[in-house]
């Protein structure tokens, strides 16, 4: 059954991708076309970059993947897969569905600074595929690229931007040592009162992301006390974010290894972890699978409706 699931989550994705490609290459023809008509001849443009950036991204995730298991061999990746537990992967099913709504309501509530508007549901329903696709296909971008093509780049950019700094906020105040650690909490507490629902939607995601790491380290069986592992789920989380890596592998396991042994545990167990991490990160996402399907046209007419319905947004 998890073989079939995986062959299904790998189709629809793959097509999912596919289809985005062509729908934009496509709009691209439209309009280099439109221009070559209103100016006249001109010069062929530069290959687009995108696919080699991409391409780019992937290799770096499977380099370091690669140079992962060369250090510590196969060992730690089968043990974070072993490590799996029933009562985990339910666990990450709802902390992600909490997740996904937070960041949901933080992109309707931007698209509103636009006069864009995107109902909570479309939103909610978007992002959770948005979420299975980055996880499913390489690069680990895809799914915010075509979130960004359907419903408009301006939100989706600047919720993607308020949503990293908040979190590169927080991480920064939970690496600090001892007392530091509430005082940078604290001296964070007046700018999230100041962001309102947008930068609280931030936390909260950010606070769910960082307890399926909690989730993932006691699966394994780390013994390392909570001041220790909220740090080190920190870093992992930052590590996390960056774009180098393949469906998201890569940088999280590198950064694992490192932040572990920084604190004391050993970089094997940083790795399980992290796998522990990857797989129920990826399960927590299949809820994605149910929304799939979905297109430009459909997407700009929920919203209109929504808009219709609601009213302004503030």
């Amino acid at each position: 059954m998890t073989m079939q699931l995986a062959t299904r989550v790998s189709r629809h994705a793959t097509r999912f991708s596919t289809q985005a490609a062509a729908r934009s290459s496509s709009v691209a023809a439209t309009r280099s076309a439109a221009l070559a008509a209103t100016q006249g001849p001109t010069r062929a443009a530069p290959e687009p970059v995108t696919n080699r950036r991409r391409w780019w991204q992937v290799a770096g995730g499977v380099a370091l993947l690669a140079l992962l298991a060369v250090q510590f061999g196969t060992g730690p990746f089968l043990d974070g897969l072993l490590a799996i537990r029933p009562w985990a992967l339910a666990l990450a099913l709802v902390v992600t569905a909490g997740t996904t709504w937070c960041c949901a309501l933080r992109w309707s509530l931007v698209a509103g600074w636009f006069d864009e508007r995107i109902p909570v549901d479309v939103a909610f329903r978007a992002y959770y595929r948005s979420q299975l696709v980055n996880a499913t296909v390489p690069g680990g971008v895809v799914g915010d690229v075509h979130r960004g093509w359907v419903f408009g780049w301006r939100p989706v950019l600047t919720e993607r931007v308020i949503g990293q700094v908040v979190q590169i906020g927080l991480v920064g105040a939970l690496v600090l040592p001892g007392a530091w650690r509430w005082a940078g909490l604290a001296a964070l507490t007046p700018a999230v009162v100041a962001g309102g629902r947008v930068a609280l939607m931030s936390v909260l995601s950010t606070s769910g992301h960082l307890l399926l790491f909690l989730v993932a380290a006691a699966t394994v069986g780390v013994d390392l006390p909570l001041a220790t592992l909220v740090p080190v789920g920190a870093l992992v989380l930052l590590g996390s974010s960056i774009p180098l890596n393949l469906a998201g592998w890569g940088p999280r396991e590198g950064i694992a290894a490192l932040a572990f042994t920084t604190y004391g545990a050993s970089a094997a167990t940083g790795l399980t972890v992290a796998v522990t991490l990857g797989v129920m990160s990826t399960v927590a996402t299949l809820p994605g699978l149910f929304v799939l399907p979905g297109g430009r046209r459909g997407g700009r007419q929920s919203c209109r409706r929504g808009g219709r319905r609601g009213g302004r947004r503030g």
